[in-house]
């Protein structure tokens, strides 16, 4: 029952606001700020796939609101609350420099996940992506030590000596750039595992 009213509320206010948008252009962002929860709802409840088509349909309707940025980020999230993380990532590096603060911290969420899925050479493109494109950012040091392990799973997994000289650059990176952070001590021992490995080789 609720999910069928949630529903007759979208199209009242998706009808609403098409119809007063040619008199009134904040009235876009003014619907939109009221259809955005009913998508938490439906992503609270797992039901991606409806918050995705209301996502679909603010686009569709008010595509020059200045909220667009935004319900075009909530999408891209949406495709990764559903495991999508290859078309996650093409939308969030759309948005990269219009939403830098969301994306970013969406990118770091994005790697660790696909880490923690042990899907090591997606998580190097969205952290290469992420050095490249926030170079400043505090979270660097993090991106460096996981990018040095992701590369160095690989080469577990499938070898190629060049993997383990790109994660003792990494390494190093790490250490010179940021010699008081807290993960140097991790650093190191990565290092020392790095050249253990190397010399078994």
């Amino acid at each position: 029952m609720g999910s069928r009213v949630n529903r007759i509320l979208e199209k009242l206010f998706l009808a609403l606001g098409a119809s007063l948008q040619l008199c009134l252009g904040s009235v876009s962002d003014d619907i939109i700020r009221e259809l955005l929860p009913m998508a938490d709802i439906y992503e609270n409840r797992a039901c991606y796939r409806k918050a995705l088509e209301l996502y679909e349909r603010i686009l569709e309707n008010y595509p020059d609101a200045t909220l667009i940025p935004l319900v075009k980020f909530r999408l891209a999230k949406n495709y990764q609350l559903q495991g999508k993380y290859e078309e996650a990532f093409r939308r969030y590096k759309e948005l990269s420099q219009t939403l830098p603060t969301d994306v970013s911290s969406a990118l770091l969420t994005m790697g660790a996940d696909l880490m923690t899925l042990k899907r090591y050479n997606e998580a190097v493109e969205v952290y290469s992506f992420f050095r490249e494109t926030y170079p400043t950012n505090e979270a660097i040091p993090f991106v460096l030590f996981n990018l040095a392990q992701c590369k160095v799973y690989i080469y577990l997994d499938k070898g190629g000596k060049k993997l383990l000289d790109e994660a003792i650059d990494h390494l190093e990176t790490l250490i010179i750039n940021f010699p008081s952070h807290y993960l140097i001590p991790s650093a190191f021992d990565e290092l020392r595992y790095i050249w253990q490995i190397s010399y078994m080789e």
